[in-house]
């Protein structure tokens, strides 16, 4: 076990814990010193939900279930269109059902379905749409 000050590719540098053989260590340095410091990386992913978020309505919310729900909604939402690329789905039913889910504004909504799978997630969106 070790600290290890690495200087990242983004200029920074950032303490990491490394544990393991002293081997696997080293690799593991070398490893991260090719990428961007964790400080960098959280910008970057919050960089990326805030364009995914751009043309989605606000979600209501405690300010850090916002956050959270925001990244879950840009996952949820990437993996509806994957799914819908994977299985070929009818674009017209399934654009109805995708915009009907991503108008959901709720943030506890999208933070309770976040382990559900897409099926569950649209099934329960049609049932809504059909009521």
């Amino acid at each position: 076990m070790g600290k290890y000050t690495i200087t990242h590719t983004c200029g920074h540098n950032a303490q990491h814990q490394l544990f393991g053989k002293e081997e696997a260590r080293e690799r593991t340095l070398a490893w991260r010193a090719k990428g961007i410091c964790p400080i960098c990386y959280a910008a970057e992913q919050s960089a990326n939900v805030d364009a995914a978020s751009a043309d989605l309505p606000e979600l209501t919310g405690s300010e850090k279930q916002v956050a959270w729900a925001r990244k879950i909604r840009v996952k949820v939402l990437k993996q509806v269109d994957d799914f819908a690329a994977q299985h070929k789905v009818k674009a017209d039913k399934w654009a109805a059902a995708r915009n009907a889910l991503a108008s959901k504004t709720s943030g506890s909504w999208w933070i309770d379905r976040q382990a559900a799978g897409v099926p569950d997630v649209m099934t329960e969106i049609a049932k809504e749409m059909a009521a």
